[in-house]
């Protein structure tokens, strides 16, 4: 027999999956989950009404077998189920007014003591949204602070994210929009392999439930109350990521977004949530780190992040060709530095963003100077 404020809870969270607040209400007025399942079904009505569906739920024996069952499955397949009245679930969750009832966990993430950073995005992303998000997240484990990165795991900059913190030696959580047994999309199924034993795969869905609309909503309320701040990489003007900017400005967290060319389409929802003062821009690693006031460590023993890294050959090149010749297109400059497009672009946008140059009409840049 399991502990039985671990099955109540599991009984309590099939039941109000989609009404976290509803469950959230109730553990706040009994302190618990099974002091529910200790009221008869006369109790519940004079406490609640009538009206409630949830009554015959709580007073029927069938919930709670079925919540011992689930966890035995979980059991059985290395699955963590970390209730809310864990110290293990995650302080950020527990504080909002709409935390799940419990996590299922797929690997071994720790979520309290430890740096939580969420990057979301548009599933379509340009070549140079792709790029910045790695160097973004190359950047923050170069700065030494190791943050784990959080994400959904969907197509587009969710993977790069996870992929980019992988590769840089960075813990990653991948929250889904279906129970953890069951990798969503199914397409990045190694890639979630290697997320459970470099940080973990999370949900707050029982097994079998299927991949609802409003699941991938429920889920990126998750995403953004975990992390300290929600950095948005490429968005159209409505999307995904951008609900989760919305909770996570809800939860009274920091935003970021990465600024894009004005009438780019998949930029247009990161330049409105500058523009709004509902993201801050994001420039380098040391701006971003400063602002959520984590301390930084000696210059001398750790290389400072930039957003764009290795760029002050290529900044020189650039300055060079300008104050010979004005007014230059990207291509120009591509044939007349040497540098690649990608590379180009991120650079100038830094340059542009530093004010070391300005965009003319018709994508000519000059020099402050010129």
């Amino acid at each position: 027999m399991y502990e039985k404020e671990l099955l109540c809870t599991v009984a309590i969270n099939s039941i109000f999956c989609y009404r976290p607040r509803l469950s959230n209400t109730l553990l706040e007025e009994f302190g618990g989950f099974s002091p529910l399942f200790e009221l008869s079904h006369q109790d519940l009505v004079k406490r609640f009404g009538k009206n409630y569906d949830f009554l015959e739920r709580i007073c029927d024996n069938k919930t709670l077998k079925e919540a011992e069952k689930e966890i035995g499955m979980a059991i059985s397949e290395g699955i963590r189920i970390i209730p809310i009245s864990s110290v293990d679930y995650p302080a950020g969750l527990k504080g909002c007014a709409d935390p799940p009832a419990l996590l299922y966990v797929k690997g071994n993430a720790l979520f309290n003591n430890k740096r939580i950073i969420s990057v979301v995005g548009t599933r379509m992303p340009t070549k140079y949204g792709t790029e910045c998000c790695r160097k973004i997240i190359e950047s923050l484990a170069e700065s030494g602070f190791n943050p784990t990165i959080t994400s959904g795991l969907a197509y587009g900059i969710d993977v790069a994210a996870h992929m980019a913190a992988l590769d840089a030696g960075l813990d990653t959580i991948a929250v889904l929009p279906c129970n953890v047994n069951r990798v969503y999309p199914a397409s990045h199924i190694n890639i979630a392999h290697k997320i459970t034993e470099q940080g973990a795969l999370i949900s707050e869905f029982p097994r079998g439930t299927e991949c609802l609309k409003v699941n991938f909503v429920q889920r990126n309320r998750i995403i953004a109350a975990l992390s300290e701040a929600t950095l948005v990489i490429e968005s159209a003007e409505r999307g995904g990521a951008l609900i989760t900017a919305q909770f996570a400005h809800s939860y009274s967290r920091e935003i970021f977004a990465l600024p894009g060319r004005i009438g780019d389409l998949r930029s247009k929802g990161c330049n409105n949530l500058i523009a709004k003062n509902i993201a801050s821009i994001f420039t380098t690693t040391d701006s971003f780190t400063d602002t959520l006031g984590w301390e930084r460590r000696s210059r001398q023993t750790i290389r400072q992040g930039k957003l764009f890294l290795d760029t002050d050959i290529n900044k020189e090149k650039i300055i060079v060709a300008l104050n010979y010749e004005s007014g230059l297109t990207r291509d120009e400059l591509t044939t007349k530095c040497g540098i690649k497009l990608p590379m180009l672009s991120a650079t100038l946008l830094e340059m542009e963003l530093e004010g070391t140059i300005i965009k003319l009409p018709g994508e000519r840049y000059c020099t402050i100077k010129s």
